[in-house]
């Protein structure tokens, strides 16, 4: 019996064949949270080690540094092991936080679709996560260490002024009257949040045909319950350099400081005709916000 197993183990290498033995593949280095943020390119995929302040929300999870807290990544679990993660659940559920190390695939900005316009391709980065919110993503393959956050932690302070994360909102459009009359610029509207509906705002600046959708807009936002204070948020309007023969669906993008950035397509002029076959009255931007009648000779 012995003779016979010494024969199967023998077979592989009379013949030649070799035996490989599959190692664990090796944990990526330890990257800082701002260092990924600061060179993450269009397309990238790469893997990593990365510890920071994770928190969760009721539309998702994020993942910040208390050295550059305004570049959160959107968080998604895939766990390939169960190491912490009940450790991760509990501390969760006490305290909504935790100081954690994440190993995953670290994702940059979004490709976008190669359906759209090239015009539009070379400026929209697609985001991740809640209505694209976040530059970008990590997704987390196994949870390394799991702590919670001191007290003194110098990010505590700066996590509790974060912007909320914002749970419903109408998708904005461009005004048709400014889309109409080609008016571009921003507007600056500070406005305020009570038990998590926005009940008041005010703009600050901005063309006047621009403010009154960017309020429409801003009144359909809601966060949780528990959200009250005052914020600042700007809506920047875009006119692409390719004209459209009819309406098309501007594009939208929300940066994770509730920034908005609509870009539309300019409709192409129709020439109107008078009855003596010469071209009607055309009107002209003058000044911001307004429309002037050309007067004809």
């Amino acid at each position: 019996m012995k003779a016979q197993r010494k024969i199967v183990w023998l077979l592989p290498l009379l013949l030649g064949v070799n035996i490989q033995v599959s190692a664990a593949a090796p944990t990526p280095d330890k990257v800082p949270l701002c260092d990924l943020q600061r060179t993450a390119k269009q397309g990238e995929q790469r893997s990593v080690q990365v510890g920071g302040i994770y928190i969760t929300g009721f539309e998702g999870s994020v993942l910040t540094d208390a050295a550059c807290p305004d570049q959160s990544t959107w968080v998604e679990l895939d766990l390939k092991s169960t190491a912490n993660k009940e450790q991760l659940r509990s501390m969760l559920d006490t305290a909504g936080k935790a100081d954690v190390v994440f190993e995953g695939e670290f994702y940059g900005p979004g490709m976008p679709s190669p359906n759209l316009p090239e015009g539009v391709r070379k400026s929209y980065q697609p985001g991740w996560g809640h209505l694209g919110a976040f530059k970008t993503k990590l997704v987390v393959q196994a949870i390394q260490s799991v702590k919670p956050v001191p007290a003194d932690h110098p990010g505590s302070a700066d996590l509790s002024g974060q912007l909320p994360i914002l749970q419903e909102a109408a998708l904005p459009v461009y005004p048709p009257i400014g889309r109409a009359a080609r008016i571009t610029g921003k507007v600056v509207v500070e406005f305020t949040v009570s038990n998590g509906k926005v009940t008041a705002t005010e703009v600050k600046s901005g063309p006047r045909l621009l403010a009154g959708g960017t309020v429409a807009n801003l009144q359909t936002w809601q966060f949780a319950s528990d959200v009250n204070g005052k914020f600042t948020v700007t809506y920047t309007y875009v006119m692409s350099d390719e004209e459209t023969d009819s309406p098309t669906n501007p594009t939208v993008e929300m940066l994770p400081s509730l920034d908005v950035k609509i870009t539309a397509h300019p409709v192409k002029p129709i020439p109107m005709y008078s009855a003596q076959g010469v071209p009607a009255t055309d009107t002209s931007l003058h000044e911001a916000g307004h429309v002037q009648a050309a007067v004809q000779p």
